[in-house]
């Protein structure tokens, strides 16, 4: 991890959701895409397709590191939303001294 933060500037952007929500958007997505059950060996999909019954959510920890870290709420509409986001990480970098601009490669 060292070398990747002496290299560039990460950022973690960790999304929130309700737990029973983001399950069954899990869940729907199986259902809808094969593929994901074979790339994902997804058990939840594997589950419900042979039982018909829908596996409660995992407790999940997120990730912590030493990072600038945004927390984006993702029950309906991004907040913050995408433009928001570009916004602060930029202001940032800005301050920093100028990481290449994700949008147009420009310091």
């Amino acid at each position: 991890m060292s070398k990747i933060l002496e290299l560039s500037s990460p950022w973690i952007l960790l999304c929130s959701i309700d737990d029973e929500v983001a399950a069954r958007r899990h869940l729907q997505r199986g259902l809808e895409n094969p593929n994901r059950e074979f790339y994902h060996s997804d058990n939840r999909v594997v589950h419900y397709r042979k039982t018909g019954e829908f596996l409660s959510p995992a407790s999940y920890a997120a990730p912590k590191f030493n990072v600038p870290t945004i927390e984006v709420s993702t029950d309906g509409e991004y907040v913050p939303s995408i433009d928001e986001i570009v916004k602060q990480i930029q202001a940032s970098d800005a301050q920093q001294g100028g990481a290449p601009d994700a949008l147009t490669g420009v310091r």
